[in-house]
């Protein structure tokens, strides 16, 4: 990565934590639509309903408002069937500072996940793009969790053409995110040797099944197997050699451990940002500040349609003031990742705890094995798609 990209980001991440206000973390849902029917899925109630998703125009409209966004998650629904999403990168690159941004897809649409790509590098060239690919557990798993056959093969030509295209691009990183259920609990550490034998990704994210999910006991999660990878984690991903590794994976394991220490013992672990470092807005222009609180109360802190495509007002309104005393005073708990990674990454006070985290993984850093040092598995879905 160029020295002009890495300026960029860390010229975002410096300015974030000095504005306490401007949102900086953002969570994008471009559609309402996925051709897959995912057991654990979290929006699948939202995809029961047509909604009146925002334009190309209004999502560029949004982009304008903020001023200094670290991190853009563009996600769905399959994002990949909004054809606008390069233009709503570029947007939210031109005019909100834009430093990183993470595309999650299932990677079924193989072609049309390669030409977004491409056209976002292409016309964000200072942009630290990371394009994650869901992957639940070998084939025959995989297929059953997420619904539609023939799904793996398709997510493993994809991870194949991107990791290819990665070869030629600085800027773009690859990544598999694992959701964490009831149905693949017990076999995390297999498809976590699939991915790290098969793909050589720069990341592989666990993250437990949340929200109100299309089978209501897909949150129930044996919560050993959930420890267990991250002891394998935590020992493990300091090896990656991807720009800023070693304060993100600091930042990483300091999230593991946060995520356990709330689901085993509902501890206060840190103060959270959301709805104000941290913010999600969906198709329709629905403003939350995470997509948990709603089991607590009612998460909608306005339309941005009713605030003229302006983030900013819309967290000025007594609405948002009123959600924000509420996390605060409720000492507002939970394990989802990305409002523990925001409240850790964009809080000071937390500082000390993550450079502990980052002084143990610098001393414990250790070369990638080479190849022909791993040991292969069996199983099917290692075998080149």
């Amino acid at each position: 990565m160029s020295l002009v990209k890495k300026l960029r980001v860390l010229h975002a991440a410096g300015r974030a934590v000095l504005t306490r206000m401007e949102p900086s973390y953002l969570i994008l849902y471009v559609n309402n639509t996925c051709n897959l029917r995912c057991d654990m899925c979290l929006t699948w109630d939202r995809m029961q309903r047509r909604t009146d998703d925002l334009t190309r125009e209004e999502f560029v409209r949004l982009a304008r408002s903020f001023r200094n966004l670290v991190q853009l998650t563009i996600t769905g629904g399959e994002p990949t069937l909004n054809a606008d999403v390069p233009a709503i990168v570029q947007a939210f690159y031109r005019h909100a500072r834009l430093g990183k941004c993470t595309l999650v897809t299932n990677g079924t649409y193989t072609d049309r996940t390669l030409a977004i790509v491409e056209t976002i590098l292409d016309g964000c060239p200072h942009l630290d793009l990371i394009v994650s690919v869901s992957l639940d557990g070998p084939r025959e798993l995989h297929e059953r969790i997420r619904g539609v056959p023939g799904c793996f093969d398709k997510s493993c030509r994809t991870l194949d053409r991107l990791a290819a295209l990665r070869e030629s691009r600085d800027n773009l990183s690859l990544g598999v995110t694992s959701v964490v259920s009831k149905y693949n609990g017990q076999h995390l550490h297999e498809l976590y040797d699939l991915v790290r034998q098969r793909f050589q990704v720069d990341t592989h994210a666990f993250l437990l099944a949340r929200g109100s999910t299309k089978e209501s006991d897909a949150k129930d999660v044996p919560f050993e197997a959930y420890r267990a990878m991250r002891e394998i984690l935590d020992r493990d991903d300091h090896r990656s050699r991807q720009y800023l590794s070693l304060p993100v994976g600091a930042l990483s394991a300091s999230v593991r451990d946060a995520v356990t220490r709330v689901r085993d013992h509902d501890e206060f672990v840190v103060p959270c940002v959301a709805g104000r470092k941290l913010v999600e807005v969906y198709s329709n222009g629905d403003v939350v500040p995470c997509e948990l609180i709603g089991d607590k109360c009612d998460p909608h802190l306005g339309n941005v349609r009713q605030f003229d495509y302006d983030i900013v007002k819309l967290l000025e309104s007594a609405r948002a003031q009123a959600m924000r005393s509420f996390i605060r005073d409720t000492r507002c708990r939970c394990t989802f990742e990305c409002a523990l990674y925001a409240s850790l990454a964009f809080n000071p006070m937390q500082y000390p705890k993550v450079a502990a985290a980052y002084l143990r993984r610098a001393a414990e850093r250790r070369p990638e094995p080479r190849a022909h040092d791993r040991t292969e598995c069996d199983h099917p879905g290692l075998q080149p798609a």
